[in-house]
Formats: structure tokens, C-alpha cells, sequence
């Protein structure tokens, strides 16, 4: 447990001390203020009532902090393996009297460990902006509020689990972290576009016409299969209405929250299956 815990402190510290991800990360501030700015304008113009705060709050946050978080996901992951292969540390530690696993186990805890920090603080300025912009129109429900941040929180934890894995699987088995990274953040631009109208809407139309099954049916199936289509299909759609207690909220969406955690965890076992049959090279 004393080496887990020494390895995943080192992995948090490399990642924290990287002069790439702290620019990353000041760059990760940029769309949620400018979210936040645009939600207080609509607010002060009235495009927004005072009913819907509560809901699109939320949505909002979920949207920006995922979406984005992707991408810091993707660049933490890559840049992670990326430092291992010039420094050779990771194949170092291996030739140490450790088990592979802790090892492997340390380096993929010590990932998720700061990716968990770094959206836990995105999620907290998110909403306490949000109440001190608006708070007025939330304090009827405001338990309820909190209540829904975790939910918040852990689904963009999920969300970025995805592709944070993903981009590790992908820099282990590609030499070139420049394509790695490449890669990676077209499957992030990819999974967005599946889930559109010109391409589930037009694969629905066709099983119609082909099988008799209803389009709107086949779209609902691919668009949940994306972790981008399950935060717009969720986050906009009854996941914060505030009249839904968590229990009817989560009973609600178990299935688009089980398929985004069941990615989460299948994409980390792909991962840790390639971190113990290849060396960092």
C-alpha cells in the first residue's frame, strides 16, 4: 500500500509540476468564464426566466466541464506517458522489487487523482459563480441544488475517464506521441460528430426504411452509445429539473449513467491490460 500510495503521489506531482498542463489548465478557464459571462448576460436581458436557472445552471456546467475537460483529459494522458517514454522512469520503477501491478495501478490512480482535482475545482467556481450571480432565483430549491453537484461532478469524471484512458492506451501502443495526441483528440471531435443529425439521424433513417424500426428509437441508441451524446442527452433533458427528487433523477437516467460509467471502467481496463503487456518504450 506504502508504494501505491509513494507512485500515485509522484504521478499527481509530475502532472502538477508540468509546465504543458498548467498552461493547459489556464486555457480550461477560458470557455467557463466565458459561459459564465454569457449566462449572466442572458440573465440580465431576460432570455433566461428565472424558473429555468435552476435546470440550465447545471445543464451548463455539465456541458462546459466535460466537453473541455476532454480535451485537458486527453493532453494529461498523452503528456503523462509522453514524460515516461523520454525519462524512461516508468520502465525504471518496473525493474524495482515491485509488482507490475502496483506500479501500473499507482501511475493510472495518480492520473485519475488529479483529473478528479482539477474538475472538482472547475465544477466548485462553475456553481458558486453561478449562485452569486443568480442566487436569488435558486433559493427555493437550493438543497436540491447542492444535492445535484456530485451528480455534476462524477458524470464529467466519467466523461474524462473515457478519454483520458483512451489517450493512455493510445500513447502506449503509438511511438509517436504527436500522432498519439492526434489521434486521441479526433476520437474526442469524432464521437461529437456520430451524434449529430447528419450522421444518427441519417443511420436511423435508413434502419426505418430497411427493418421497420423507428428512427427516433436507433437515433436515441447511438447517440447514447457516446459519451458526448449521454452529457447532451442527460444534461438538457430532466437530469436537474428541480421538481425530480435524486432518487427519480437517477432512477430516470440509469441507463445513460450506467453506459457512461460501463465506458469509464471498460476503456480503464483496456488501458491497464496494455500498461501490463507492453513497456514504455
Amino acid at each position: 500500500m506504502g508504494n501505491l500510495l509513494v507512485i500515485v503521489k509522484k504521478e499527481f506531482t509530475d502532472l502538477l509540476n508540468s509546465k504543458l498542463i498548467i498552461i493547459i489548465l489556464l486555457a480550461y478557464l477560458v470557455p467557463i468564464f466565458l459561459n459564465i459571462y454569457i449566462f449572466q448576460s442572458r440573465l440580465d436581458q431576460g432570455t433566461i426566466s428565472q424558473s429555468d436557472v435552476f435546470e440550465l445552471s447545471l445543464g451548463s456546467s455539465l456541458f462546459t466541464i466535460s466537453y473541455y475537460g476532454g480535451l485537458i483529459a486527453v493532453v494529461i494522458g498523452c503528456s503523462s506517458i509522453a514524460s515516461e517514454k523520454h525519462n524512461h522512469a516508468l520502465n525504471v520503477l518496473l525493474t524495482k522489487p515491485l509488482q507490475r501491478t502496483t506500479v501500473i495501478n499507482g501511475k493510472l490512480l495518480g492520473i485519475f487523482s488529479f483529473l478528479f482535482v482539477v474538475l472538482a475545482i472547475a465544477v466548485i467556481l462553475y456553481v458558486s459563480s453561478i449562485l452569486i450571480i443568480s442566487g436569488s432565483a435558486i433559493q427555493a430549491y437550493f438543497f436540491t441544488f447542492i444535492l445535484r453537484i456530485p451528480v455534476v461532478l462524477l458524470m464529467s469524471l466519467a466523461y474524462c475517464m473515457v478519454f483520458s484512458s483512451l489517450s493512455i492506451l493510445v500513447s502506449t501502443i503509438v511511438r509517436s506521441q504527436m500522432l498519439a495526441l492526434t489521434i486521441s483528440t479526433f476520437s474526442i471531435v469524432l464521437s461529437q460528430l456520430v451524434i449529430t443529425d447528419n450522421f444518427a439521424g441519417t443511420i436511423s433513417l435508413v434502419f426505418q426504411s430497411m427493418f421497420g424500426i423507428s428512427s427516433d428509437e436507433v437515433c436515441y441508441y447511438i447517440v447514447n452509445l457516446f459519451p458526448p451524446g449521454i452529457i447532451g442527452l442527460t444534461g438538457y433533458r430532466g437530469l436537474f429539473n428541480p421538481l425530480l427528487s435524486i432518487g427519480d433523477v437517477l432512477n430516470a437516467y440509469a441507463v445513460n449513467l450506467v453506459t457512461l460509467g460501463a465506458e469509464a471502467v471498460l476503456f480503464t481496463l483496456i488501458c491497464y491490460v496494455a500498461f501490463m503487456r507492453k513497456d514504455i518504450e
